[in-house]
Formats: structure tokens, C-alpha cells, sequence
């Protein structure tokens, strides 16, 4: 997981992605034959889940694995019986932002110079129908 984040998040350290392994947080894998391909980390809240991370490995990208995971994601929230997903993206993450509008991502706000790069980041909501 770890050299995965680090070719594809700038974000991210060694010692975030350990952190994420407390108590709050959800953590899932996609695997084909013992590779790790990509995975999702989820902060769990009261009635929301927030997405930390959406990562997939550079060489598997453009194979909608993303999408799938993202689906997966928003599935288990749902039996869970979460209200809504929320998440911050880099405004300058294009492909990622298509990819929550298409899956039913709305932005909702924005955050100033929120990155160490002075970077802006995109909030973005998805309310979930209950089951």
C-alpha cells in the first residue's frame, strides 16, 4: 500500500497511512493474485463516512477499478445506514472529480490554500438513499 500512495499521492506519508489503521477508520483492498492493485481508506463519523484516500496503482489505471471501488464503497455505506459520503479532492484532480460527479458527487464548498502546496481543495457530498 504504501508504495502505491507514495507514487500516486502527495498527500499522504508513510506515517498518515499507518495512522489510519486506529480505531475510526476503514480500510479496503483490491487484489488479483496476491498484488495489491489499489485500495480506499474511510474515516467513519456519526452518520457520514469521509473517503481519506481512493488509490490505484499507476499501471491498473483507466480500467475502471475506481469506479468499482467507489461503488463498493458507497454499497457499504449504505448498509451501514450512513447519510451521506463526504470527501476533499485537489482542484487540480480532474480525473478524480469526473469520476465522483459521475458516481452522484456533488462539491459543496471550498477550502482556501488547504494543501501544503497552497493548493485549493474541492468538498464534495454524496447524499445516500436508504435501502
Amino acid at each position: 500500500m504504501i508504495a502505491i500512495l507514495q507514487t500516486s499521492s502527495q498527500d499522504w506519508s508513510a506515517s498518515l497511512l499507518e495512522d489510519s489503521f486506529l480505531e475510526n477508520y476503514i480500510h479496503w483492498v483490491i487484489c488479483c493474485e496476491d498484488e495489491i492493485k489499489g485500495f480506499a481508506i474511510i474515516r467513519k463519523n456519526f452518520d457520514a463516512w469521509e473517503i481519506m484516500q481512493i488509490v490505484i496503482d499507476f499501471q491498473y489505471q483507466r480500467q475502471g477499478l475506481a469506479t468499482q471501488l467507489l461503488h463498493f464503497v458507497m454499497h457499504e455505506a449504505k448498509k451501514k445506514s450512513m447519510e451521506r459520503i463526504q470527501l476533499e479532492v485537489r482542484q487540480s484532480n480532474t480525473r478524480a472529480i469526473a469520476l465522483y460527479l459521475r458516481c452522484g458527487f456533488h462539491e459543496v464548498g471550498l477550502r482556501k490554500r488547504y494543501y501544503p502546496d497552497g493548493e485549493d481543495a474541492l468538498l464534495m457530498d454524496c447524499l445516500l438513499a436508504s435501502e
